[in-house]
């Protein structure tokens, strides 16, 4: 049994890769680098093979200005999956809204989204 997500962000500012975590599964894109103002995929994680546990994991991207954003995933079933993003020292001008995937199926996309206010 396959499970992937992958995690593709739409952002109005530049970021680059602070940490990752994960808790279940294994990296196929693992976060890294920076991420340009715009749309981009940002990882993907699988399950380990032959295993019946989906992926679980965050990443942790930060602005120029000290902001932190952390992208949080989980698939505990095929029809419970769930999302957040999650923002620390906030210093920017930036909000997350919520991020937008399906809320069940064994391989799906969240597309997290970081805006200016205002």
């Amino acid at each position: 049994m396959s499970y992937v997500v992958t995690g593709k962000i739409e952002t109005a500012v530049a970021l680059t890769y602070i940490s990752n975590s994960l808790q279940h599964g294994k990296w196929s894109t693992a976060p890294s680098g920076t991420v340009a103002a715009g749309s981009s995929i940002i990882f993907s994680a699988e399950n380990h093979d032959g295993s019946a546990i989906a992926p679980q994991g965050s990443a942790t991207y930060q602005a120029a200005d000290g902001t932190q954003f952390t992208f949080s995933f989980d698939d505990p079933t095929s029809e419970q999956n769930s999302c957040s993003t999650t923002i620390s020292n906030l210093s920017g001008p930036w909000n997350a809204p919520t991020p937008s995937y399906p809320k069940g199926g064994k391989t799906w996309t969240v597309t997290y989204y970081i805006q200016r206010n205002g």
